[in-house]
């Protein structure tokens, strides 16, 4: 409301600094024209409930000083309740910038409540101690400022608590962002080298590659995998093959006679049983051709060739 008030050049009509003048003075007219704009400024600025309680005050001096002595009285507590939050704040998922920001905001409160005079006669030579004091402030500060950090800020804020003297609150501000991008660089290039590595296993892994050819997620659950479009990707215990469980497996329990006879059929089931996964439609209908075009000949030397590398 002052810098409001400055910034129209009526803050001289609250602080008493202008005496109203007489009602016979040529100055009286203009007076009352401002002091009432005034007055409208703060009977519009105040809360209803308070603006109901100066509605009858004419003059802008008597209604500020009576909100003065009304309401200044609680500054105390207020302090109080501040230098509490100020010694409980950490950082914790703030960023440096948040964390200095919810700082700064109750510092300047304070000062605003008890602000540290100025000299009058500041020379060289004048021995006052109001820097003295200043700098005590800006020292406590930035102590606050280091107290609260998270630990990976361990080592700059042991670096910069060696310097004699303290750096300003806005200097330890930037040595902090700037170990906030260097943290924030050293993160991502982790996460690049570990997503690498992880691509470099799947690569050299043929179960990861298997598990994940064309797309299909796998999921081992029972001795059995789960894969799109709801396949169903069997184990098997005895040949270690996938594809088909041990109860219906032809190393264990022989091999039916339409395979051993080398029919067309045979073809497919061995070519399932050897490949160890779910045969696709096309894949299917390509067999199918090359059965047609096969002779029994052709097929029991194919069966046979296929056999023989599948003992190996």
């Amino acid at each position: 409301m002052c810098r409001a008030l400055r910034s129209k050049n009526k803050l001289k009509f609250v602080d008493e600094t202008l005496v109203k003048p007489s009602e016979d003075d040529s100055l009286f007219d203009a007076w009352d024209r401002c002091n009432t704009y005034v007055v409208s400024w703060l009977n519009l600025s105040l809360s209803p409930e308070i603006a109901h309680s100066v509605v009858w005050m004419d003059v802008t001096a008597d209604i500020w000083c009576s909100l003065r002595h009304r309401y200044y009285q609680g500054d105390s507590f207020r302090m109080a309740e501040l230098q509490e939050e100020l010694f409980s704040i950490r950082q914790g998922d703030l960023n440096i910038t948040a964390h200095f920001t919810k700082l700064k905001g109750i510092w300047e409160e304070l000062d605003n409540f008890r602000p540290i005079p100025a000299c009058k006669y500041y020379t060289e030579t004048c021995d006052c101690d109001l820097d003295v004091m200043r700098n005590y402030q800006e020292d406590t500060n930035v102590v606050r400022l280091l107290r609260g950090l998270n630990d990976q800020f361990a080592v700059v804020r042991s670096q910069i608590m060696l310097i004699k003297p303290l750096p300003t609150v806005d200097a330890t501000f930037s040595l902090l962002l700037q170990q906030e991008r260097q943290n924030a660089d050293i993160i991502e290039e982790k996460a690049l080298i570990t997503t690498g590595d992880t691509r470099a296993n799947q690569e050299f892994n043929p179960q990861i590659n298997m598990a994940t050819r064309g797309g299909r997620s796998l999921r081992a659950k029972g001795g059995r995998l789960n894969g799109r479009g709801g396949q169903t990707y069997k184990q098997c215990v005895f040949c270690g093959k996938s594809g088909h469980t041990k109860d219906v497996c032809y190393k264990k329990h022989g091999y039916p006679p339409h395979m051993r006879s080398g029919s067309g059929s045979g073809i497919i089931n061995m070519v399932t049983d050897l490949n160890g996964d779910n045969i696709s439609n096309k894949t299917q209908e390509a067999i199918s051709k090359l059965e047609a075009q096969l002779s029994a000949n052709q097929r029991a030397a194919l069966l046979a060739l296929l056999e023989r590398e599948n003992n190996q």
